[in-house]
């Protein structure tokens, strides 16, 4: 496969704190996309860190891999599920006061059928490649999401149909920004799980919340983001891949 890994560090953040590890087996290609949040406390940033000095996103995404690939929990359902719950557990020696949005991309490069688990606001979509969608030009660039974030803003509990209009602005806000389901060491919470497939001339696209809602969404200039933004782009092809990262956080592993 051809994959491209952007990501760069938000003016507002102090660390860059996307991750991404994507490894290979046999006819399956597998990716963790994980987008970590900053906490701070009195201008005081509080983030956990391993023994090895890693921050939740960067060792969430690399352990995830190496274990999965390693057991191959990600070619049936409930193992993955169960293979995740009990990697939560372990968050709490390390990660407890940490958040983070994620994803598991699972594809099989011989059928392109993918499955992708996914819990907060990291997004999947499919896009046609450029010069491939006919009269469309440079908007080439515009996604068909798959799958809708895990935001306070899009539950069904949500509304401010009682709110004065200056609460009902105030709310929503807070709504954009705050997860409804989240990898956290206090509470496991199943994945969400769609499966598509990818078809000729297009490209599956995984962003963070800084790139899909910020960059795209917004139209804030990429050179002016407040939030971290990274995309991982997946096409079929030779297998070759190209970053531009101001970290390092890609792990890439072939077994």
């Amino acid at each position: 496969m051809n994959i491209t890994w952007t990501s760069r560090q938000g003016q507002s953040r102090r660390a860059n704190s996307d991750a991404v590890a994507i490894g290979y087996k046999g006819q399956y290609l597998v990716a963790v996309v994980v987008d970590a949040a900053e906490k701070q406390t009195k201008s005081r940033l509080i983030v956990g860190t391993n023994e090895k000095g890693q921050r939740l996103a960067q060792y969430w995404a690399d352990s995830c891999l190496c274990e999965l690939i390693s057991t191959s929990a990600y070619l049936d359902e409930a193992n993955l599920v169960s293979f995740l719950h009990e990697k939560q557990k372990h968050l709490r020696v390390h990660y407890l006061h940490d958040i983070a949005a994620y994803g598991v991309l699972v594809l099989d490069t011989n059928t392109t059928k993918f499955d992708w688990w996914f819990s907060g606001d990291c997004r999947l979509g499919l896009k046609f490649d450029k010069g491939e969608t006919e009269g469309k030009g440079e908007d080439n660039c515009q996604v068909d999401w798959l799958s809708t974030p895990h935001r306070l803003e899009n539950s069904p509990l949500f509304n401010t149909q009682d709110k004065t209009p200056a609460k009902a602005e105030e709310y929503q806000q807070i709504a954009k920004h705050t997860l409804s389901q989240s990898l956290n060491a206090r509470r496991f919470m199943r994945p969400e799980k769609i499966s598509s497939q990818l078809l000729a001339k297009q490209s599956i696209v995984i962003a963070t919340d800084g790139y899909w809602c910020e960059h795209l969404a917004q139209g804030v200039a990429i050179d002016s983001l407040e939030d971290d933004a990274s995309l991982l782009t997946i096409r079929t092809g030779k297998r070759q891949l190209s970053l531009t990262t101001d970290t390092s956080n890609l792990l890439v592993m072939y077994r």
